[in-house]
């Protein structure tokens, strides 16, 4: 997926306990560390919002890719970075959504 929350982190000079304080779970890094394994969107935002960031600025500096696409759909959040990732993102989603 590309995050990039230890270096939001690092930049503005928190660490994950405090991150865990700031989500309202206090001294708990455990926490943020499995958090950060497999965040949902809603999770995302909620981490920005407490950093006082954008959700794109958690992800990797994709400055020179052409493409950066952040899809959130039901819950399960997918990113391209081509033209082709995102066809397929749009293949997977249409095969979900048969009956």
């Amino acid at each position: 997926m590309g995050l990039n929350i230890e270096k939001v982190l690092h930049q503005k000079g928190l660490n994950k306990a405090k991150l865990a304080e700031l989500l309202g779970r206090k001294d708990n890094r455990s926490y943020v560390t499995n958090l950060l394994k497999s965040p949902s969107y809603a999770s995302l935002e909620k981490i920005a919002d407490v950093l006082g960031v954008d959700v794109k600025d958690l992800f990797d500096d994709t400055k020179d890719e052409d493409l950066t696409a952040l899809i959130d759909y039901k819950g399960e959040f997918f990113r391209a970075n081509t033209i082709e990732e995102l066809q397929n993102i749009v293949g997977v989603i249409k095969e979900k959504t048969k009956i």
